[in-house]
C-alpha cells in the first residue's frame, strides 16, 4: 500500500510541475474542484484503473470532511497572510511558510487516503482521464474549465 501511496504522491508532484499543469490545476480549484482529486483521477487513468461515477463520488466523499475541515481552512489562512497586514511591523512570512507546510502535509495525507482505495485495472487500453474528470464535473454539478481539462489531459502518454 505504501508503494501505491508514494507513486501517487510522486505522480501528483511531478505532474503539477509540468508546463501548464499547475496553472490548469489552479483553474480547476477556482472552478470549485478539488485538485487532489483531479490529479488522482488523472493518475488512475494513466495507471489503467477502471473507475465508475460511483468510484469518483466515493473518492470525493472520502476527502470531503478532511478537505472542508483541514485543508481549506489552512489554505484560507495562508492566502490571508499573503495579502493582509494583520500585525503591522511583524514579518508574517515565516509563519505563513509553516502554514503552507502544514497545508502540503494535509494534502499528502489526502493522497495517502486515496491511494488506499481498492481499484481494478482496465484492459490494456488506458482509461481516459478526460472521462474521469467529466464524471467528477457531473457529480459536482459544475462545468470543468475546458482549456484546463484539455491541457492536463494532453500531458498523458499515448498508448503505443
Amino acid at each position: 500500500m505504501k508503494d501505491v501511496s508514494s507513486d501517487l504522491q510522486r505522480f501528483a508532484f511531478e505532474r503539477y510541475q509540468e508546463p501548464g499543469v499547475g496553472s490548469s490545476c489552479l483553474e480547476f480549484q477556482e472552478a470549485g474542484f478539488d485538485v487532489i482529486l483531479v490529479l488522482y483521477l488523472v493518475w488512475c487513468a494513466e495507471a489503467g484503473y477502471v473507475l465508475t461515477l460511483d468510484d469518483v463520488v466515493a473518492a470525493d466523499r472520502r476527502l470531503s470532511d478532511w478537505r472542508r475541515q483541514v485543508i481549506e481552512p489552512l489554505r484560507s489562512v495562508r492566502r490571508l497572510l499573503k495579502t493582509a497586514d494583520l500585525l503591522p511591523g511583524v514579518s508574517l512570512g515565516p509563519y505563513r511558510d509553516r502554514i503552507k507546510t502544514m497545508e502540503i502535509e494535509a494534502e499528502t495525507l489526502a493522497f495517502e487516503s486515496l491511494a488506499s482505495i481498492d481499484r481494478r485495472r482496465s484492459d490494456p487500453l488506458r482509461q481516459s482521464a478526460e472521462n474521469y474528470l467529466r464524471m467528477y464535473s457531473a457529480f459536482l454539478g459544475r462545468i470543468a474549465p475546458e482549456q484546463a481539462l484539455q491541457r492536463i489531459c494532453l500531458q498523458l502518454p499515448r498508448p503505443a
